[in-house]
C-alpha cells in the first residue's frame, strides 16, 4: 500500500531549540484530537514540577474546545505561541519543538505528526490507530503509551533526559524523511504505468 505523500522538504531549515523544552500541539483543535486529554496531561505535567514551554498550533474553528481555556488561564506564562501560524512561521515552530504530543482518538495518516517529527520533535503518541505503524518497533516504548499518566511519565521523561529523546528524535527523521514526495512520488508514477501497462496488455 502506497503512503500519503508530504511536502517534508519545506520544512528543512536551521533549528534553534532553547530552554526550557518546547512541548507542541500541531493538530486540529477538535475533540477528535482529544484535546482535553492534552490539556489534562499538561496541566499535571506543571504540577509535578517540569519546566517547559508550551505552543498551539493546531487549526482552529468557531467552536474550538474549552481545553485550551484551560490551558492558557493555569499556563499562560508558559504559552509561547497560540494560534495560526503562516508556513515560513510553522516551519520555524516545528524546529524549535522538542516534543510534539498527540491525544488523537481518530486519525487516518497523522500528517502533522508526521511535520513535527521530521523537523526534530520527540513524539509522545498514543499507542492506538496509525501510530504503531508509523514508528519503528524499536521506538515503541519510548515514544507510545497506553494511558493518561503513561503519557505524563514519558512528558516526564523527555524533559529531563532531552539529549536521550533527541537522539530518538534523530533515529526518526529519515524514518518520516521516506514519505517526502521527492520519495513517494516516483513510487505512484511507477504503479501507475504498470497499471496503464497492464491494462493495455489485456485490450
Amino acid at each position: 500500500m502506497l503512503p500519503v505523500g508530504v511536502d517534508l522538504r519545506r520544512l528543512d531549515g536551521p533549528s534553534q531549540r532553547d530552554d526550557p523544552p518546547l512541548i507542541l500541539w500541531n493538530q486540529r483543535a477538535e475533540h477528535d484530537k482529544g484535546p482535553d486529554e492534552f490539556a489534562a496531561a499538561i496541566v499535571a505535567l506543571a504540577a509535578r514540577g517540569a519546566e517547559f514551554r508550551l505552543a498551539l498550533a493546531g487549526e482552529r474553528f468557531v467552536s474550538e474546545p474549552t481545553a485550551f481555556d484551560r490551558l492558557r488561564e493555569a499556563l499562560a506564562g508558559r504559552v509561547v505561541h497560540d494560534g495560526f501560524a503562516d508556513d515560513a512561521a510553522y516551519g520555524a515552530l516545528l524546529r524549535a519543538s522538542d516534543i510534539v504530543v498527540s491525544t488523537a482518538h481518530q486519525e487516518f495518516f497523522g500528517v502533522a505528526i508526521t511535520e513535527a517529527i521530521y523537523a526534530g520533535a520527540f513524539p509522545l503518541l498514543p499507542n492506538r490507530l496509525v501510530y504503531p505503524e508509523r514508528i519503528p518497533l524499536r521506538h515503541h516504548e519510548r515514544c507510545l503509551y497506553d494511558r493518561p499518566d503513561d503519557l505524563v511519565t514519558k512528558l516526564e521523561w523527555a524533559i529531563a533526559n532531552r539529549r536521550e529523546a533527541a537522539a530518538v528524535a534523530d533515529q526518526l527523521h529519515p524514518v518520516m524523511a521516506a514519505l517526502d514526495w521527492s520519495t513517494v512520488a516516483p513510487r505512484y508514477d511507477d504503479r501507475f504505468e504498470r497499471l496503464i501497462a497492464g491494462r493495455a496488455e489485456t485490450m
